[in-house]
């Protein structure tokens, strides 16, 4: 792995687009965590947080759910782009 070109890692990572496969991948080595941030593009699926769902409540998952996407944003060197499927509900009027 410690021989695999830099440029061979960002493209295998331009290949993926979901944020989750994306950061499975950067849990491969320190040198795949530090080509995340030159994907070109980031796709956070309305499931993306189910996992986290069931071990939280509703609030704490949107919380976190925000910062795990902040800090993917924030750390994008070339994102060109961005999906990300919120689901909502819509309250009753009164």
């Amino acid at each position: 792995m410690n021989s695999v070109p830099d440029g061979v890692i960002q493209h295998i990572l331009s290949l993926l687009s979901n944020a989750r496969d994306i950061g499975s991948c950067s849990c491969v080595s320190k040198r795949w965590r530090d080509s995340v941030p030159f994907i070109p593009s980031l796709y956070f699926p309305r499931n993306a947080f189910d996992s986290a769902a069931a071990a939280a409540v509703a609030a704490s998952v949107a919380a976190a759910a925000d910062v795990a996407i902040g800090r993917m944003v924030a750390a994008a060197v070339r994102l060109e782009e961005l999906v990300v499927y919120c689901p909502f509900s819509a309250r009753p009027r009164s």
